[in-house]
């Protein structure tokens, strides 16, 4: 099993003094971001040990969820998660938007071209069943 390299820890290297360099090394490194820290290649090794790390503890947990002698509230805990680290939430924010046009479709409010039509075409067209409060709200707009 790998090392834990989260756990934060002082920068390996020595300064042009002799003395400890004292900075702390970045998350999964063992230099700080002054001694070669911030190197994309130093970034990269560090990214794997951290993720190594992780596939380590979730082995750990996967061993302590399997044993039986461990009491059923403390595996089905360890499973929970398990589930929520995979991305299996069991809540799931859902952002929803409804357009302007979808909701004209809802309330029932369609806009025609009706392009050249005459006024017989338009005059023979009727609206059926339509809503009480919208015949209501027809006649107070007509009214102003």
């Amino acid at each position: 099993m790998a090392r834990n390299p989260l756990p934060s820890k002082k920068c390996s290297r020595i300064k042009n003094n002799g003395d400890p360099c004292g900075l702390y090394a970045i998350q999964g490194g063992s230099v700080c971001h002054k001694h070669g820290g911030s190197a994309p290649q130093v970034k990269k090794k560090a990214a794997e040990r951290i993720a190594e790390a992780a596939d380590d503890a979730a082995a750990l947990l996967v061993q302590f969820m399997e044993d039986p002698k461990n009491d059923v509230k403390v595996r089905t805990q360890i499973a929970q998660d398990l589930l929520n680290r995979a991305g299996y939430n069991s809540r799931q924010a859902v952002d929803l938007t409804v357009s302007k046009f979808d909701e004209a479709v809802a309330n029932g409010e369609f806009l025609i071209d009706l392009g050249e039509s005459d006024a017989n075409e338009i005059a023979a067209l009727e609206v059926l069943a339509e809503p009480e409060h919208k015949v209501q709200l027809r006649k107070r707009r007509t009214q102003r």
